[in-house]
């Protein structure tokens, strides 16, 4: 199978950057994170909407570029566990978004799931994180 990479979209001069886990069908699709009409991007593309946000001024990736097979992130890392597990290909992964969020010059950075939250702040279960600032 042909491994297709979702890049990430938006300046690197973006004030604020949304981090998800990885891409779905129709991400991989079209080549592009959390598309409008995707179940996720649609909710987030109207979220933004509400929040007064203009997507086109949002820096927009995944810690995971290439959608999982059968959409099971655990495959690359799985933060269930007491002690989260990171396969060989996830630990890659997740060494290259920190060289490509070095680069991106936002204010705040939000993780978008507990994958997203685990690998940027080591935090695991994002729902008890609502609403937190994280240094």
């Amino acid at each position: 199978m042909i491994k297709i990479l979702v890049p990430p979209e938006g300046p690197l001069s973006a004030k604020i950057a949304f981090i998800g886990e990885a891409p779905g069908e129709v991400e991989e699709r079209y080549g592009r994170p959390f598309m409008p009409n995707a179940p996720a991007g649609g909710l987030f593309d109207e979220l933004l909407r509400t929040a007064g946000i203009n997507r086109i001024d949002c820096y927009i990736t995944n810690v995971i570029k290439e959608r999982p097979p059968n959409n099971d992130i655990k495959k690359f890392i799985d933060t269930t566990r007491a002690t989260p597990i990171i396969s060989p290909i996830g630990q890659e992964y997740i060494e290259k978004l920190y060289k490509e969020l070095d680069k991106v010059n936002a204010n705040v950075f939000v993780p978008l799931g507990n994958v997203a939250m685990f690998v940027l702040t080591g935090n695991k279960d994002i729902l008890k994180r609502r609403g937190s600032v994280l240094y």
